[in-house]
């Protein structure tokens, strides 16, 4: 989940295209129109929040997050979604514009193939919260990333 704020909070579920432990960063695709690329302009300070199921294992990110739409890193990016993904990027009108059907309309951008509208989010993470739910005693930790060093503590689950 990837929660914004802006002009009112809002969370989402987003899929990790990428992660780069030594900077830190986390990468995922969106439309350059959906209403969190707005948010992360108006309000960079992000939170992502993850869950295991399996481990119960949870994981909250704090950030700042950034959308580029340009340039050779944002083709690539975009080189990477599958072509027939690639309908999500070509309709049109914004994610999130009420519509009178549930059809959806892709003649949109047809010559670049939703290339127009694509956009990355990378998020800068600075805080990391880990809550370990499994077994009979609950363990929560922080760890806070100054000058590029990780520093942790244990926190109260």
């Amino acid at each position: 989940m990837l929660a914004t704020g802006g002009d009112g909070v809002d969370a989402r579920v987003v899929v990790l295209r990428a992660a780069d432990p030594d900077r830190a960063e986390l990468t995922f695709f969106t439309d350059a129109r959906a209403a969190k690329a707005g948010a992360i302009v108006a309000a960079p300070r992000v939170a992502v929040v993850a869950w295991d199921p399996t481990l119960q294992l949870q994981v909250r990110l704090h950030g700042s997050a950034r959308i580029a739409t340009d340039g050779a890193p944002v083709d690539a990016a975009f080189a990477q979604v599958p072509v027939g993904a690639r309908r999500a990027y070509r309709t049109t009108v914004a994610p999130g514009t009420p519509s009178a059907t549930a059809a959806v309309d892709e003649n949109g951008d047809q010559a670049g193939g939703g290339r127009a509208n694509f956009a990355v989010i990378t998020v800068t993470v600075d805080r990391v919260e880990w809550l370990d739910l499994a077994g009979p005693s609950h363990r929560r930790a922080a760890f806070i990333r100054a000058d590029g060093t990780w520093v942790g503590s244990w926190l109260v689950p």
